[in-house]
């Protein structure tokens, strides 16, 4: 399948809303500054879509990491205990009427 078939291109843009609001955003902004030959709008507009493509690469890459690190630490956090083993059962709680001071 081609990742740049409209198809895809809208399934990646309403996955990722945000994300590819922003890019449409510094497209545009390309897209009239290189008509108007205004530079300055032409590099907002990249300025833009690499700020936003960077950010999305940001947000992914410390997922892995995390996940990792979430699935060492939780093996490790079984085999801890912060309560004792409950030689009775707790007792039951009663409802205790409320008293007006």
């Amino acid at each position: 399948m081609n990742r740049l078939s409209p198809r895809s291109l809208k399934n990646t843009y309403n996955k990722e809303k945000l994300t590819g609001s922003l890019v449409l955003a510094g497209g545009v902004d390309v897209f009239i500054g290189g008509f108007a030959d205004h530079t300055t709008l032409i590099a907002f507009g990249m300025l833009i879509v690499l700020g936003s493509l960077c950010w999305r690469w940001l947000q992914v890459q410390p997922a892995s990491i995390n996940n990792n690190n979430k699935e060492v630490t939780s093996s490790a956090s079984r085999s801890m205990r912060y309560l004792p083993e409950a030689s009775s059962p707790l007792p039951n709680l009663t409802k205790q009427s409320s008293q007006k001071y």
